[in-house]
């Protein structure tokens, strides 16, 4: 190749993506508000100020915004966000979350230290920046033509462990030891005497010797009421119904316990998650007056998390 072509070529190729990562970071800049929109309690009083690209590439750009609106007793807050905007195969993508220590963008001294024991601990930065986001994008973002939480997203992440995450338990003076987990996070319903069809986030916690369920009401509120049993029924992705199992709740973090703790029980729930998949779980409590608890999880991903603890 005639060697004056060659740097005109490098040049036109970096033009092309730098191009391509200016058009993106525009794209999310023009969507931020559009979103906030749907994302405040009344967007005629939101309004942005000190946007921060912390970080942009040709698929994927963050921002980092002040949001000024009133909320819901009419007072105008502030509130400082991250705002994730992902271009991948033909569609466009977007989630935002409050600004803090867990925010999706690190820089890369701090991810250099908070990457030890994650299950992106192997992948470099960029890839790592890429994991966390689309993560993100999955259990709580959507695709930018549809509602929040109106549909589910299942996009690929860098290591192919799907939605899960890992994580490692703490002992007494909070420190993290060596004993790891994974933890999945699902959304669905749930009803009782006071509520019908109200909001209803899920997270299966899958450990060395057990696995167990944390039921939050409202997205928020761990269902803790331990006087009965919870019965525990579960659908494949193939539409495989598996017989009623019973758990029992801890009473303490709201998490629900395999009353059965023989090998078979074990193996059963994990048989369930290695198939990978959207699964099916519906439960009801009935103490007192019945509540009843459905949601869905993606298990993609597991037969590849599992080893990592």
């Amino acid at each position: 190749m005639n060697k004056k072509i060659f740097p005109i070529i490098l040049l036109m190729v970096i033009f092309f993506a730098c191009s391509k990562e200016d058009k993106t970071r525009k794209e999310a800049e023009e969507q931020l508000p559009k979103t906030l929109s749907e994302w405040v309690n009344d967007p005629t009083s939101m309004k942005t100020s000190d946007i921060q690209t912390v970080y942009s590439n040709d698929s994927l750009t963050i921002l980092h915004s002040n949001v000024i609106a009133k909320n819901g007793f009419g007072n105008e807050v502030t509130n400082r966000i991250e705002y994730i905007f992902l271009k991948t195969n033909g569609e466009t993508y977007d989630a935002i979350r409050p600004l803090d220590e867990d925010s999706i963008y690190q820089d890369e001294e701090t991810w250099a230290k908070k990457r030890k024991g994650k299950i992106y601990e192997k992948l470099d930065y960029g890839n790592a920046i890429a994991y966390r986001a689309i993560s993100y994008i999955n259990a709580l973002g959507r695709n930018i033509n549809d509602k929040f939480e109106e549909k589910t997203v299942n996009l690929p992440v860098p290591t192919n462990t799907g939605r899960w995450e890992l994580q490692a338990t703490t002992d007494n003076f909070g420190d993290k030891t060596d004993n790891k987990y994974l933890s999945l996070i699902g959304n669905g319903e749930f009803s009782n005497s006071a509520t019908s069809n109200s909001k209803l986030s899920a997270i299966i916690f899958v450990l060395k010797n057990t696995i167990c369920i944390r039921l939050l009401e409202y997205g928020s509120f761990s269902a803790k009421d331990d006087d009965a049993p919870y019965k525990v029924r579960i659908k494949d992705g193939n539409g495989k119904e598996y017989p009623l199992m019973l758990f029992y709740n801890d009473g303490a973090e709201g998490n629900l316990y395999p009353l059965d703790l023989s090998e078979d029980s074990k193996n059963t729930l994990k048989d369930i998650l290695s198939k990978e998949g959207e699964i099916t779980f519906s439960i009801s409590y009935d103490k007192y007056t019945p509540s009843s608890y459905r949601f869905k999880v993606n298990a993609d991903g597991y037969n590849e998390a599992i080893k990592h603890i």
